[in-house]
């Protein structure tokens, strides 16, 4: 039995992690939080501009606004980022017109669709929330006024 073994510390690890490995894990991060796509359209369909991206996918390639709503309707909690042109920023799956059901089997209900007279009563009904809905409402001020009460 030998006791030519050396025995390092724990900074001596550390020191030899941070030289070797280090810029793997920088790179690997940085490449998480940076906007790549050399081709400008989105791996799925091929046509449109991919600014969103899933956090909880495994695959974190942006996609397109259709193909990002398609492959999150039946995982509305996931959280998704937008592109600014700089960052990616916090998301909505609502923004990309996901829509939760919580009645009819995941379905509309059908007595939510607006009648010709009386389109305001049913809209507010509604247990669906619109793409964009809520930024409109924003835009316009509080549901009071929306309505001209």
């Amino acid at each position: 039995m030998g006791t030519d073994r050396i025995l390092k510390t724990q900074n001596a690890y550390m020191r030899e992690w941070l030289e070797e490995k280090r810029g793997l894990f920088l790179n690997r991060i940085l490449q998480q939080k940076v906007y790549r796509n050399n081709s400008g359209v989105c791996h799925c369909c091929s046509v449109g501009r991919p600014i969103w991206r899933c956090k909880d996918c495994t695959d974190r390639r942006p996609l397109y606004v259709y193909c990002c709503r398609n492959g999150h309707r039946n995982a509305p909690f996931h959280q998704v980022e937008k592109w600014n042109g700089r960052y990616y920023q916090i998301g909505a799956l609502w923004q990309v017109g996901v829509k939760i059901y919580t009645g009819h089997n995941g379905h509309p209900c059908p007595m939510t669709f607006p009648r010709k007279e009386d389109s305001v009563t049913s809209a507010v009904q509604a247990a669906e929330v619109e793409a964009g809905q809520m930024q409109a409402d924003a835009d316009r001020g509080p549901l009071r006024q929306k309505r001209g009460l």
